[in-house]
């Protein structure tokens, strides 16, 4: 059968019914079945990654580094449930795999960057936690452990913590648009 077309978030109820070749023609009839037609999430995509940096969101070549990131609400231009963040890899020693990696997330008033202090992510929510492979160059996705939503109106600020703990070459370096104007990005590392 074929089903006509639906409205996204559309509630299609169906049962099922088969005959078999039997002189007895025997029914079986499967009911309450259905499925809702679902619109793929948007995708907010900030800037063209027109230069490349090895620094944010992640360094991965010294022992421990951390990076923060603004994105604002007028760069972002929605609202709603983000269930993972891409980040997009200009090159990379594949499989490059970083331990004790923790990402935080939270909504901000804040557009601009000033303090050089690691942020306090007690108030964030820890959007992953683990090991991360680089597994090759584009897009790479960091699935959320809880999805987070997201207001629409404030800024996203981001906070990775690398805690590897190890000097490895063959590190990510990421693709970038620069802005003018403002510290949206920034990125200590440490060897202990």
């Amino acid at each position: 059968a074929t089903i006509p077309a639906q409205a996204y978030n559309t509630r299609i109820d169906y049962s099922i019914s088969a005959t078999d070749a039997s002189l007895a023609a025997n029914v079986a009839t499967n009911t309450g079945n259905w499925f809702f037609i679902k619109k793929p999430a948007p995708v907010a995509i900030i800037g063209t990654g027109t230069s490349s940096s090895g620094y944010a969101p992640v360094y991965g070549w010294y022992h421990y580094s951390w990076s923060e990131q603004i994105y604002s609400a007028a760069e972002i231009a929605m609202s709603g449930m983000i269930d993972s963040i891409f980040f997009q890899v200009a090159s990379v020693t594949s499989p490059y795999e970083m331990l004790n990696q923790s990402i935080y997330l939270s909504s901000t008033a804040v557009s601009e960057l000033s303090v050089s202090a690691l942020p306090d992510t007690a108030s964030m929510t820890r959007i992953y936690t683990g090991t991360y492979t680089f597994n090759n160059t584009g897009w790479t996705k960091i699935p959320l452990a809880t999805p987070y939503f997201y207001n629409g109106t404030d800024n996203l600020h981001i906070v990775w913590i690398n805690k590897d703990g190890s000097y490895a070459s063959g590190y990510p370096v990421f693709n970038y648009t620069t802005t003018t104007g403002l510290g949206n990005s920034r990125i200590r590392r440490f060897d202990f």
